[in-house]
């Protein structure tokens, strides 16, 4: 299965890049980031607190960003472990101008999930990590717009089905998945369910993915690691 997004911010590329490079924009604006912190340039170590229906936990991972040209695109390599199980992601996002000066960002997310999580189902997945990117994009959204003061309380907790309460203005965005075979070189997702709670999971955003999570359920959590700003 293929999970991709797009979503809209309001800021130009440029802007927006240097805020996808800010740990301070991530910690703030990652839904269920408890702490996010660069232990060497393009690398970070990150806790996030997430879940699908009755499955939560906390996972303890490592953000690394690879293949940059600003202010074009990224990928976001993501593995994390946790309760629920362990992630491994990659995420590719694409930064364009739009025709009203703001920014599109397209993103794709490669993805497999194993552990209890993965028992969870495709659809309540796909459907946990599309909420977690549109809320992740949101909220930076939010913090630019407000210069930081907006999210300043920090990110929101996710609620029952893993995503965070929706915030006050959203980033405008939609996402989609598509199961079957993909085309040569687009991202696969594969939920391999597993009754260990120590089986590994692998899950890739832009998104987020993301988003990012696009999550992790978990593709939000990918959706939302950051570099410091250039």
């Amino acid at each position: 299965m293929q999970i991709t997004g797009r979503n809209h911010l309001s800021v130009d590329p440029t802007t927006a890049w240097a805020a996808f490079h800010d740990a301070g924009v991530l910690e703030r604006s990652l839904p269920g980031c408890q702490s996010l912190r660069e232990v060497e340039p393009g690398r970070y170590d990150m806790t996030v607190s997430a879940g699908v229906a009755a499955i939560k936990g906390t996972y303890d991972g490592q953000a690394v960003f690879s293949q940059e040209q600003e202010p074009v695109s990224f990928v976001l390599s993501l593995s994390g472990a946790g309760g629920p199980g362990t992630v491994n992601a990659d995420v590719h996002v694409r930064l364009t101008e739009a025709a009203d000066g703001g920014t599109d960002l397209d993103w794709t997310a490669d993805a497999v999930v194993g552990g209890p999580v993965g028992g969870v189902g495709q659809r309540m997945l796909s459907s946990v990590a599309r909420r977690l990117a549109s809320q992740f994009f949101s909220n930076i959204d939010r913090d630019l717009a407000s210069g930081g003061s907006a999210a300043a309380a920090g990110p929101s907790a996710p609620d029952e089905d893993g995503a965070a309460p929706a915030a006050a203005g959203t980033a405008g965005g939609e996402a989609g998945t598509t199961s079957g075979a993909s085309s040569a070189g687009a991202p696969r997702v594969t939920f391999t369910p597993d009754p260990r709670a120590a089986a590994a999971v692998s899950v890739g955003a832009p998104l987020l993915p993301m988003l990012a999570g696009a999550a992790i359920a978990l593709v939000g959590v990918a959706l939302g690691a950051r570099l410091r700003r250039r």
